[in-house]
Order: structure tokens, then C-alpha cells, then sequence
């Protein structure tokens, strides 16, 4: 487990009881407890996601939501700063690449990626024609 990544809430994570499994080199809590108490909690509650392993993306300047709307499959000029669109990234043979997340942080916005190579997602990205 030298490789293994670790969250910065790693501690705090362990002390509340995780049960951590390795995912693609991060150490990530699989479950805090048996799986109908944590459904029942979900939907009753508040759940929160350590998103620290997530490839994250600053997409900002001019041609920001021009570049976002052409590639994701969502419509990225209908959400207002603070509002999240969940949409799809896809390649030039409408092969889907990564699950996504556009975040709106006034006029910027953050290109959210779970399960993805950071390396790959971001060459991806810079490798555009269009823009």
C-alpha cells in the first residue's frame, strides 16, 4: 500500500468509523455502516462524498461556456452561478469518456470527473481543434 493515496480527511473519516477499500490507488471509505442504516440515513438525511480523488478542472476566460457546451452533452448556459449540471463528456465517436460534473462559480467553472486519468482527462481537454 505504499502507493496508496490517502484524502486529507483520512483521520477524520477513520475515526467515524469507515471501512476503507483501494480504488484505482486512492484509500476511499467504502461504508460506515451496514448498507440498509446507510440507505435509511441517505434518504432521511444528509450524506456528504469525499470527492478528493475526483479529476478537477478550471475551465475560465472568454470562450469558457462556448468550449464547456461543446464538450459535454449538457446544456452548460442554463446553470446559474452556485447550480451544478451533471452531464457527459463524449469523443468524437460519440464514445462516452468520463461522468461529469459543471460546477458555475461566478462566470468560472469547474469540470468535476470521477474515474477518469487525471493525465489522460486533462490531454483530452487541451486537445480540442475547435477552441
Amino acid at each position: 500500500m505504499s502507493n496508496t493515496i490517502r484524502s486529507s480527511l483520512y483521520n477524520h473519516l477513520q475515526l467515524a468509523g469507515a471501512n476503507f477499500a483501494v480504488y484505482d490507488n486512492f484509500e476511499l471509505p467504502q461504508n460506515f455502516l451496514p448498507f440498509e442504516e446507510e440507505y435509511d440515513i441517505q434518504r432521511e438525511g444528509v450524506g456528504m462524498t469525499d470527492t478528493s480523488h475526483w479529476a478537477k478542472f478550471k475551465i475560465s476566460g472568454d470562450q469558457s461556456l462556448d468550449y464547456l457546451d461543446y464538450i459535454v452533452t449538457g446544456d452548460v448556459g442554463k446553470i446559474r452561478e452556485g447550480q451544478v449540471l451533471h452531464s457527459l463528456v463524449m469523443d468524437k465517436n460519440n464514445q462516452m469518456l468520463a461522468d461529469v460534473f459543471v460546477c458555475n462559480d461566478e462566470g468560472n467553472y469547474i469540470l468535476l470527473a470521477e474515474d477518469v486519468d487525471h493525465k489522460t482527462f486533462r490531454t483530452l481537454l487541451e486537445d480540442n481543434n475547435r477552441f
